[in-house]
């Protein structure tokens, strides 16, 4: 008896993973950006590049496991962390991670449609999104975010811009805009 009890265990572990699965699959059709999370190593070349200061207000839109927040808040000091995120188990990841780092005050962690949330007074905006996705963020980054606040891009740049600043590694390239560069 004992036997099927591990068995039925076993069944259900593997029916939960593989739900999971498929509803990250479908909430990234979806969104339009997988979830794909960034080394510590590069988020700390993204912020350098967007010359981030202590103080400063970060925005990461689709921000997953908030690595870049992370990065933002305990390593260059900003005062808050602000992200939107879709799945409903990366935003309570999130936030775990935050209580547990003793930052929760300082990492903001929406569950929404980054095309309909709304936009905080921000400094620098962090993404690692689609070319489509931030194409489709544009027209929102012009009419909500301040001119000079700095978009710093992970691989991906907007359509028929060219960035401030490009910073190529051997496996990625970062680009900085600002947001009156959009328009």
């Amino acid at each position: 008896m004992e036997i099927y009890l591990y068995i039925l265990m076993g069944v259900v572990v593997i029916l939960i993973t593989m739900a999971y699965v498929f509803l990250s699959l479908g909430i990234a059709i979806v969104s339009g950006a997988p979830w794909v999370p960034t080394k510590r190593a590069l988020a700390k070349r993204m912020f350098e590049l967007a010359d981030i200061k202590e103080g400063d207000t970060v925005l990461d839109l689709g921000s997953g496991d908030g690595s870049l927040l992370f990065v933002a808040v305990e390593d260059f000091g900003a005062s808050i962390g602000v992200g939107f995120e879709i799945n409903p188990f990366l935003v309570w990841y999130t936030r775990f991670r935050a209580r547990r780092a003793h930052i929760k005050e300082k990492i903001k962690v929406t569950r929404g449609n980054m095309y309909r949330a709304p936009l905080p007074d921000v400094d620098i905006v962090a993404l690692y999104l689609l070319p489509k996705t931030m194409d489709k963020l544009r027209p929102r980054f012009v009419q909500y975010l301040n001119p000079d606040a700095k978009i710093v891009s992970h691989a991906f740049k907007f359509a028929g811009v060219v960035p401030e600043k490009v910073i190529d590694t051997p496996k990625d390239s970062l680009y900085l805009y600002r947001v009156r560069d959009l328009a």
